[in-house]
């Protein structure tokens, strides 16, 4: 399941893991934790086996744009 939150005012969406992953090109993998946001033309995607929410979005706040 989804749960979106927010990343300095952008919405986001916080993906409990374990999930499957497909990207174009690839073959399938099995993802982690991710949060997903964009910022100006800049889409984000932090994952981590043990990320939990609370530190994805503390990381994903102290990141400067591009």
């Amino acid at each position: 399941s989804v749960e979106f939150t927010s990343v300095d005012g952008a919405t986001a969406a916080w993906i409990p893991g374990p999930h499957n992953l497909y990207l174009p090109g690839a073959a399938p993998r099995l993802a982690g934790n991710v949060l997903v946001w964009e910022r100006g033309s800049v889409t984000y995607r932090l994952e981590g086996p043990t990320l939990s929410r609370s530190a994805a979005l503390e990381l994903a706040r102290s990141l400067r744009s591009v």
